[in-house]
Parts: C-alpha cells; sequence; structure tokens
C-alpha cells in the first residue's frame, strides 16, 4: 500500500540532496529507479507506489498522479512546494527527513544510475526498453502495471513469489 508520508520524506530527501530544487521529471525518474531498485535488490518496496508502463516510459504510478494534481495532500504539501516555472522546491521551514541508512544507500545509488543514464530518458520504445527493460509497451494512453515478477524477469533475477503476494 502506497504510504504519501513516506513519499514526501523521500521526495524531501531527494530535494535536499539537489540544492532544494527540482523539476517533476527527474523526480519521477528517482522514484522509478529507487523502487524499482528497492525490489530487486531487497525484495522490499520504499513507498509501496505502484510501477507502469507508459506510452513514454516508466513510473511510479502514485507519484506520476502527485506531481500531476492540483490538490495534493497535506502529507505532501508540509515539506514539498511548487515555484512559479513548475519545479518542486523543498520546505525549508520544515525538520529533514530521517530515513533509515538502508533507504537512503538505495536513493545514493539511485543518483548515480540516473547521472549515467544518456539524455533523454525516454524515446522510442527500443531506447526505453534498453535501459527498462521490464517495461511493456501500452496499447493506448493506460498505464500497464509492472508486477515484480515481470520486474524480476526482466532483470534475470529469480522471483521468490512468498516475498510479493500480491504479485
Amino acid at each position: 500500500m502506497f504510504s504519501i508520508i513516506k513519499a514526501s520524506d523521500i521526495t524531501a530527501w531527494f530535494l535536499g540532496r539537489s540544492g532544494r530544487v527540482m523539476t517533476k521529471a527527474t523526480l519521477s525518474s528517482l522514484f522509478y529507479l529507487s523502487e524499482r531498485r528497492s525490489l530487486l535488490e531487497r525484495g522490499l518496496p520504499l513507498t509501496g507506489g505502484t510501477l507502469v508502463s507508459l506510452p513514454e516510459g516508466t513510473a511510479v504510478l502514485e507519484i506520476k498522479e502527485l506531481l500531476e494534481s492540483t490538490k495534493p495532500p497535506l502529507a505532501w504539501l508540509t515539506r514539498i512546494g511548487n515555484l512559479p516555472d513548475g519545479r518542486l522546491k523543498l520546505d525549508l521551514r520544515r525538520q529533514p527527513p530521517a530515513l533509515p541508512g538502508s533507504d537512503t544507500r538505495i536513493l545514493e545509488r539511485t543518483i548515480e544510475e540516473l547521472g549515467s543514464l544518456p539524455l533523454p530518458f525516454f524515446g522510442s520504445p527500443a531506447q526505453i526498453r534498453a535501459y527498462y527493460p521490464e517495461w511493456i509497451e501500452p496499447d493506448g494512453a493506460d498505464p500497464v502495471p509492472i508486477t515484480a515478477e515481470a520486474l524480476f524477469a526482466a532483470h534475470g533475477k529469480p522471483f521468490d513469489r512468498s516475498r510479493f503476494p500480491h504479485g
């Protein structure tokens, strides 16, 4: 189940590491890569968000919806603000998040991974699949869920169903 509080803590952490300002596209990419890395390395999600394939690439569905929302929940607004140009900013009046070390290690490695990907992150189906082998080209604009089993298979890792009762 998705945790908006954990998502806002992770967003605040990413914003703190990036100089307190970030584009929504960068944040969305960081979230997807972090959730994917956490599942593949630890067998645990970070926020419990739903990984999805979209025509333009991959995303965490709940983060995508948050970033597109005109009325984000209070748990998000207590730390995260929008600049007039659409970028996100960190509210410095709040305490920085205290994330577990296991989470911050995943987030640090994700920042490194994102920095090593060529720009643009998304393009043709072949380009998307090269960096996101779990991506399934949608038939239309609706998101296609990426199951844990499909994620592990795409990365050539064994899948233990007992750790993922919901697929």
